[in-house]
């Protein structure tokens, strides 16, 4: 009987099975780094400011979700409900109602939204606290004031 050559394929076939252990693992999963190569650009420092800022799996907003789903994060569009708000009140209440942690501003959200890019900046201090940006302000992490929620509930 003919063995089709497994002796072959079980050395590398062995080795790669080892190599996927921690893919399996629940505690430990080989983290990627999803820009390679560049220390410090601004998406990948927006990532990891959501990460160390807030509980994976927290709300946030955004009209570019490939960083906050990156970053480990729900995705809440900001497009669709807030096209049509025209004062920051509506835009305070619209936070509170979805549960935001943060919003996640890239120049996307600018030249698409301008409008809702200049009311999300007037409720920074109010809202909103600037989190983080980036040196040329190509991304931007906004945190929601739980300050202002505990008076608003």
């Amino acid at each position: 009987m003919h063995n089709f050559g497994s002796h072959k394929i079980a050395k590398p076939l062995g080795i790669v099975l080892l190599l996927c252990i921690p893919l399996f693992m629940k505690s430990s999963v080989l983290a990627v780094d999803v820009f390679p190569g560049q220390e410090s650009i601004p998406e990948k420092e927006a990532i990891l400011f959501m990460q160390s800022s807030l509980k994976p799996g927290s709300r946030v907003g955004t009209v570019s979700p490939g960083i906050v789903l990156c970053a480990k994060m729900n995705v809440e569009y900001l497009f669709f409900e807030l096209r049509n708000m025209q004062s920051g009140k509506e835009i305070s209440s619209w936070i509170i109602d979805k549960d935001l942690k943060a919003i996640y501003v890239d120049s996307y959200l600018e030249s698409w939204e301008p409008e809702l890019y200049l009311l999300l900046n007037e409720q920074i201090g109010k809202t909103l606290i600037q989190g983080y940006k980036s040196n040329d302000g190509r991304a931007e992490v906004l945190l929601v004031d739980r300050s202002f929620l505990k008076g608003k509930q």
